[in-house]
């Protein structure tokens, strides 16, 4: 997402290099203010890799316990996102979260403190998950069912299966899911 336009990308792909996408925005915008939201004890490091980069990572969360768990290189407010005042004004050029949306109170309030966080040309992604998304929630022998059912599904418009043994691979917790 750059200059107003939209890119879409696998949710696999995106999963899997979440912290390679997000350095590849850094690069193309020259972002050099980087905020992570929701990073925690677990921020993405490698954005601050080789060495003098001229970057700051700064981690906003809403657990002072969490932050504390977070290496010592990068700066830590502890904020809530969905505050009436924004914890921070014009202060980031790319802010981003992965897996964090999905927890906010108040989508609205958070979309606004990101909007005023962020520097005039500043750029905001979010990476989470939707209801349509199973790759996050399955496991191989799931996931290879799952592509075998949606294949059988579109050729025939219909699905049959039948799984034999299939408790300890989660199988059954797959169908019910399929089901809800």
């Amino acid at each position: 997402m750059v200059n107003g336009d939209i890119t879409y990308v696998a949710s696999r792909v995106l999963w899997d290099g979440f912290a390679d996408q997000v350095a590849n925005l850094v690069e193309t915008t020259a972002a050099r203010d980087l905020g992570e939201l929701g990073g925690g004890a677990n921020p993405t490091m490698s954005l601050l890799e080789g060495g003098n980069t001229g970057r700051s990572l700064t981690v906003l969360d809403v657990s002072s316990a969490e932050l504390a768990k977070a290496p010592d290189n990068v700066v830590k407010i502890e904020a809530d996102l969905c505050a009436p005042e924004p914890p921070v004004s014009e202060a980031f050029d790319l802010l981003f979260s992965r897996m964090l949306c999905e927890h906010v109170t108040d989508g609205g309030a958070f979309h606004r403190n990101c909007f005023e966080a962020l520097r005039p040309g500043g750029l905001a992604v979010h990476f989470f998950p939707a209801a349509t998304a199973l790759p996050f929630a399955l496991n191989r022998a799931q996931d290879y069912l799952h592509d075998k059912l949606e294949e059988q599904k579109a050729a025939t418009g219909k699905v049959r299966a039948l799984v034999l043994k299939g408790r300890q691979q989660g199988i059954s917790t797959y169908i019910a899911g399929r089901f809800y």
